[in-house]
């Protein structure tokens, strides 16, 4: 009894699992396209693109061109650092295995309030390196002591007289 409800199993899992793999096969969809600015419509290359139903993705190139093997109403999630994250759902009534597109994406402006780091961690140790710090030589000076006439001599001196 056991292995006859074991095997009643196997018959309707590989059932659904054929029905499953038909559906794929026939269904699937090679989406491909661009990836542009919506500021200067510039290919924005690397971006990260996503297809949140069957979980997996790819990078677009250099160029920012991209394809991607899916499913119609797909829902597909375009993302690149300093833009908006944006989707597409693939249509239904796509009649083709094939299918292009251009997608814009929307520049994202957050302006966050300037911080200021020190490389000191009180104002303290801010006094005390302030009031040991020696100046800093103005490029002039540095550039007149070094072509000075005793330092060109001195460099001279030491210099072979052939071309090597």
């Amino acid at each position: 009894m056991k292995i006859g409800f074991i095997l009643l199993l196997l018959c309707l899992n590989s059932a659904a699992f054929a029905q499953e793999t038909q559906y794929l096969d026939s269904s699937l969809i090679q989406l491909s396209g661009v990836v542009i600015s919506e500021e200067n419509l510039e290919p924005m290359p690397y971006t990260t693109i996503f297809d949140k139903t069957q979980i997996r993705g790819v990078i677009a190139d250099y160029y920012g061109f991209f394809s991607l093997v899916v499913l119609p109403g797909d829902t597909i999630l375009f993302s690149f650092y300093g833009h908006k994250t944006s989707s597409y759902i693939v249509p239904d009534s796509l009649s083709g295995s094939r299918y292009s597109i251009i997608h814009m994406i929307e520049t994202d402006t957050i302006n966050l309030p300037s911080v200021d780091v020190y490389p000191w961690p009180s104002r303290e140790d801010f006094a005390r390196a302030f009031v040991e710090m020696e100046p800093y030589e103005d490029a002039l000076r540095r550039a007149q002591r070094e072509l000075s006439g005793e330092n060109l001599a001195f460099v001279a001196a030491r210099l072979d007289g052939d071309a090597s």
